[in-house]
Formats: C-alpha cells, structure tokens, sequence
C-alpha cells in the first residue's frame, strides 16, 4: 500500500478486517468561516445569559423600594431633629456640618431649616455655611431704566452674563473660597486674577459686581434680594440659595 492510501484504510487488529475511513473535510475558507460563525453565535447566547441573570439580580423590587425610602425618611427625620435641638449651639454646628459635609437630602435640609428661620443668628449662621461650601451663585438683574448703557452691557458680557428676551440679565459665579485678609469670599475671573464677590455682616449680604457693592437681604423664600448698580445702571437683584 503506498503512503498516499494511508488516509483510506485503518488497519486491522485481532483478525478483524481493514476498514475504510473517510477522508476529513477540507479547511476551506468557507468551512473555516462557519466555524467562526458558530463560534461567535455560542458565546454572543452565553453573554445574553449571562447579562439577562445580571439584570435580573440587579433588579429593585417594590419592597425593597419602600423598605429603603422609609428608612430613609426615618434618617432624614433624625436630621430634622438635630437642627430642632432647644440647644442653638447644637442646632447651629449640625446645621454647619450638614450643609458643609452633608449629601444633597442633607444639605438641602440644612439649608432650608436655616433659611427660613426667624431667628438672625441662624440665618447669619446659614449664610456662612453656604458660602463656605463653594457654591454657584446665579445673579439674576433687572435694570430699572428701559435701556441700559454701553458700560453695562459690556460689564455684563466681560462676566459671561446673558441678556434674556424680557430684559433681565442672569450672571453666574462659583465661588473658590474665603480670603481672611479682605474679609471676602472670592471668585476666580477668567483671567485666573481673584476678585472678591461677598462680604457678610450679621444676616445682610454685600454682592460686588462691576464697579459696585450692592445689599442684600433674605426674603421669605430663601432668596437674597437687593438693588445692584453695575456701572451706573441700576438693576434690582436676585440670588436664589434655597436648594
């Protein structure tokens, strides 16, 4: 037999006769590719398994919904009673702590306890606190005149300001901290230069924006209010902090 038959017969063992075996399929491209095919289509269904039980596991159910919402509820609950504490130095650090260190639910609960207070020093007590925190201030202006001058419209464009339909005027300011020698809490302009922005006395507010110091106050819904002069145009001003 020559060694090219060898592929067609397998030899016999024990008496029992040759047999003939078939040749093995050619590695064609085409053959190549159904492997590949099928290949790919096993491990696409094992990811398909494999995702559907991870989405299932992942799942939140109604139970555990209400079981989270009401234990949440509950810590809230205590929160409101740390900032309730007859004790007003207690109340005043918790309010402190929470709307420095606290996550949103938090903060916004500091925040609106505080802001709402009848009581001076728990407002004074609020203002510090959210001004310590670094927060983005949104100044919103409506000029008194009807048309406002050049100065001012320049001023308010050199701050990134926006001119609305109704002729207000919205300006944005993140504040980056407090500068003990100025007594200020400042924002960083975009030239990277410092500039102060607020300067607190008790519970009223001085904003400076442009070439001016305007006063605010806070009114019933938590909003600082006052009348802001920005080169020489008159605006009456806006900042909301209730959260």
């Amino acid at each position: 037999m020559t060694g090219s038959e060898n592929w067609k017969l397998r030899s016999s063992r024990d008496g029992e006769p040759a047999c003939r075996v078939d040749k093995p399929p050619s590695k064609s491209p085409a053959y190549a590719a159904r492997i590949v095919f099928r290949m790919r289509a096993s491990v696409l269904a094992a990811m398909a398994l494999l995702f559907g039980a991870v989405a299932a596991h992942a799942q939140v159910t109604l139970d555990e919904l209400d079981k989270q919402m009401t234990e949440r509820d509950r810590e809230l609950s205590e929160f409101a009673a740390r900032l309730n504490d007859p004790d007003l130095e207690k109340s005043l650090a918790a309010m402190k702590l929470l709307i420095e260190k606290g996550d949103a639910d938090q903060r916004r609960l500091a925040i609106r306890y505080g802001l709402y207070s009848p009581d001076m020093a728990v407002r004074a007590t609020v203002l510090r606190a959210i001004f310590n925190s670094d927060p983005t201030l949104v100044v919103e202006m409506r000029p008194v005149a009807e048309e406002t001058g050049v100065y001012f419209q320049r001023e308010i464009k050199a701050l990134g300001g926006s001119f609305r339909p109704d002729g207000t005027v919205s300006v944005v300011f993140k504040l980056a901290g407090y500068d003990e020698a100025q007594a200020c809490w400042y924002w960083v302009m975009p030239n990277n230069q410092k500039r102060c922005l607020i300067r607190l006395s008790a519970d009223t507010v001085s904003l400076f924006i442009g070439d001016s110091w305007g006063q605010y106050t806070l009114n019933p819904e938590g909003a600082l209010v006052g009348n802001q002069t920005v080169k020489d145009d008159l605006t009456e001003a806006r900042v909301s902090l209730a959260e």
